[in-house]
């Protein structure tokens, strides 16, 4: 069972104030037991989902409440539509690239990242001919980077590029063909598969909080994934690496499924995708477990100067002392939540969860919700190899 590590291992509860949570409607405890993913692809389709965001961009506007997202291994990008009991999937370009994860632009516009050594940052662009739209992957800057794993915005017209080996560039539009150096961990960090620096998360306000958060692993066997904050220095485009401080570290005995999604949900919340420690079908069956942060979506209040530097949200759903889950956990059940978005228009949390050997899902992330895993793999009952559904299954 993977313990909570609290920075300066401060273990006491904080509770946030009750502020505005998200709207979404939290489980009922008297309804379906697991909460089904809104869609799937088999691996005829592609063997790795990433996900990206629903478009609220205008250059685009058949895809306007569409969610945009893609296929590592095929190198596909569809574009989902689900309303009620209606979805919609559609296929927008057919690529030949390693799809690492997508990004927004300061408009909204759809950024992808090819994953692979001096590759360059591209743009969904479309055209409208014949009738239809057309879409395609045009170069947006001019610069390469190596084995990119996150593309962020911090508020306004820069670009943050995260390099999985454990660096950070910025982009400015003033000079588009210099990057320059944001953050390098590449000491620190532990990299190579699916190891290293995997997310990175600007808060809402950051632009006058001057905080951000990263998520990355350390050691080799066990690993070690960080949840940790920096500063700034002076240069607001350069961060302080002395400013550093950890929210949260979780042991790994195996090397992939880290997980590493950040993002803020409409309360301000930091969500946290967690993997579920790998080694194929949950061998140790954390994802079931909710006393283990494996396998979840956490979601912490940041707004503490203090250790151990985050609050327990008030309307988390496993808050009550008398509950067996741990007060982080926002939902669980899942395999490795490899990207994590909030949609503001529809106060919805999208997760896209890579799926084992069949089936890759997309979800809505609700509070309090069990997607599954190691039970079900999408819609479907998982019954291995490799190992086999964790024994609550049966419950």
């Amino acid at each position: 069972m993977a313990r909570l590590t609290i920075a300066l291992l401060i273990s006491s509860l904080w509770v946030s104030g009750c502020g505005g949570g998200p709207s979404q409607t939290p489980i009922d405890p008297a309804g379906p037991r697991f909460e089904e993913p809104i869609f799937e692809y088999g691996h005829d389709q592609g063997n790795s989902i990433t996900g990206g965001f629903v478009y609220r961009g205008t250059a685009l506007p058949e895809l306007v409440g569409s969610y945009v997202y893609g296929d590592f291994g095929s190198g596909r990008i569809w574009s989902l539509r689900h309303e009620g009991t209606s979805t919609t999937n559609t296929l927008l370009v057919d690529t030949s690239i390693l799809i690492s994860t997508f990004g927004l632009s300061l408009e909204k516009e759809i950024l992808v990242a090819a994953y692979g050594s001096s590759r360059r940052i591209q743009r969904l662009e479309g055209r409208f001919e014949n009738g239809e739209w057309n879409y395609d992957l045009v170069e947006a800057f001019r610069p390469a980077f190596d084995h990119v794993v996150d593309l962020r915005s911090a508020g306004d017209s820069r670009l943050f590029v995260v390099e999985q080996a454990g660096r950070i560039l910025v982009l400015d539009p003033s000079t588009p063909d210099a990057p320059t150096t944001f953050l390098d961990l590449r000491e620190v960090v532990t990299s190579g598969g699916e190891l290293g620096l995997l997310g990175l998360a600007f808060p809402p306000d950051y632009l006058t909080r001057r905080q951000f958060f990263v998520y990355y692993t350390v050691g080799g066997g066990p690993w070690t994934v960080r949840l940790c904050r920096f500063g700034l220095t002076a240069d607001p485009d350069v961060a302080d690496p002395s400013t550093e401080v950890l929210l949260l570290s979780i042991e790994e005995r195996f090397a992939n499924h880290n997980g590493g999604a950040l993002a803020f949900d409409g309360s301000g919340h930091l969500l946290v995708g967690v993997g579920d420690e790998g080694g194929g079908g949950d061998p140790n069956d954390n994802a079931q477990d909710g006393s283990d942060l494996h396998g979840t979506i956490l979601r912490l209040d940041i707004d503490r100067d203090t250790p151990p530097y985050y609050r327990i949200p008030a309307d988390n759903p496993f808050v009550d002392a008398s509950s067996s889950f741990a007060p982080e956990i926002y939902a669980y059940g899942l395999r490795n939540p490899w990207r994590v978005s909030y949609d503001p228009t529809t106060d919805r949390i999208w997760a896209a969860d890579v799926g084992q050997n069949r089936w890759e899902e997309i979800n809505w992330i609700r509070s309090g919700a069990n997607y599954g895993w190691d039970c079900r793999e999408g819609f479907h009952p998982y019954e291995g190899p490799p190992d086999g559904p964790a024994p609550a299954c049966a419950e």
